[in-house]
């Protein structure tokens, strides 16, 4: 596989998952939002379980399950926050808001790693905090419920991204696919047991719920995971970065196509700031990869 067709896989996972905030919000019509994540990772959960059944990977090393569950915590928080965030506000919003997670990222490195950001990480950071606050604030300067929801998944998914580059790579070098197994079930878990302690369970719900519930937790979460591994391979990390930065544009095109949303011109300038601060903050990934990394310069990357 070429790096271009890597490429086109990511932004086709991208184009995928910007579209699950319409599709969340559309299934939170007739299913409590801990249900919709508990339903949907639980559907992920087995798909992943049979499609490495006869893989080595239930042989592998503990230390790799172990991290992957606790980061599968974090996971199913992050989806746990989000949805409850999108019963009230746009999907085009929470996209935005929920991008912002990569601008947390650096904080948290400095916070537990001791690796402080550069100046053009950290003024990506303030520029992207400007942008939210554009976007999210109301003429009170008070936040939405909804918005404030969203904006504490981005600092549940940052911890996620944070620990998976901590401990996933260098001197752990823990399976990928174990990870991925671990962090869906657990985050299935997470969301089952608050279903059970804060809605009830919901079994009975409409055909069309299940559909979305199905196609989310099937395509948009285990398919898409396996494929967005595999693609990762032919290309660069800056590339994948700057390619996911799409999401929550996405997410606000099909808010706009399917459900009518529209922002104001002050949410357009936060969501472009938002941007701005996101391309920012991967600005030395992006150089550095153009002076060590030949795929950046046109050469098909393969492993």
């Amino acid at each position: 596989m070429t790096r271009l067709k890597a490429d086109l896989i990511l932004l086709a996972i991208t184009l995928v998952w910007g579209g699950t905030f319409v599709t969340m919000k559309s299934a939170l019509g007739s299913v409590a939002p801990i249900n919709l994540v508990a339903w949907r990772f639980l559907i992920a959960a087995s798909f992943l379980f049979a499609f490495f059944r006869k893989k080595p990977i239930f042989k592998g090393k503990k230390i790799d399950w172990l991290m992957g569950a606790a980061i599968g915590i974090f996971l199913g928080l992050g989806y746990i926050t989000q949805t409850i965030g999108l019963q009230t506000t746009t999907a085009g919003k929470a996209g935005f808001l929920t991008g912002a997670c990569v601008l947390l990222v650096p904080i948290f490195s400095t916070i537990f790693a001791k690796k402080p950001p550069s100046l053009w990480v950290a003024a990506g950071i303030l520029l992207a905090f400007v942008g939210l606050g554009f976007l999210s604030l109301q003429g009170d300067f008070t936040l939405a419920t909804g918005d404030l929801w969203v904006l504490l998944c981005a600092v549940f998914f940052a911890f996620q991204v944070f620990m998976l580059g901590h401990f996933g790579q260098g001197k752990w070098n823990l399976d990928s696919r174990i990870l991925a197994t671990a962090q869906v079930s657990v985050a299935a878990i997470v969301a089952t047991m608050g279903a059970v302690a804060l809605e009830g369970v919901q079994w009975k719900l409409p055909i069309s719920a299940w559909i979305l519930i199905a196609s989310m937790g099937l395509f948009a979460t285990a398919i898409l995971f396996v494929a967005q591994s595999y693609a990762q391979k032919f290309t660069t990390p800056t590339h994948a970065a700057l390619i996911f930065m799409a999401e929550p544009v996405f997410a606000a095109f099909f808010g706009w196509l399917v459900s009518g949303e529209q922002f104001t011109s002050r949410e357009w300038l936060g969501s472009g700031l938002v941007l701005a601060g996101m391309f920012l903050g991967e600005l030395p990934s992006i150089r550095a990869s153009m002076r060590r990394d030949p795929a950046s310069q046109g050469q098909p990357h393969s492993i």
